[in-house]
């Protein structure tokens, strides 16, 4: 059974999370951010489930003073 994987650019993760282009290569180069370099000039590749998790285990909702979580 072969699976299909949607892979993504750095351009694309930056345009998805509205941060530049560097700052996702920082992830990447950090590892909190998981993908692989092609090579220098491809360039960094992350699979677009690896993004979503990223993006859900950095997800803070808006708390209240009073410690109740605003919806």
């Amino acid at each position: 059974m072969a699976t299909h994987e949607h892979w993504l650019t750095v351009e694309d993760v930056a345009k998805r999370l509205d941060v530049t282009e560097e700052t996702v290569r920082r992830l990447l180069r950090r590892g909190d951010l998981p993908g692989m370099q092609i090579s220098k000039r491809s360039g960094w590749r992350m699979r677009a489930e690896d993004v979503d998790a990223f993006i859900r285990s950095h997800f803070r909702t808006a708390e209240a003073p009073n410690g109740v979580t605003r919806e």
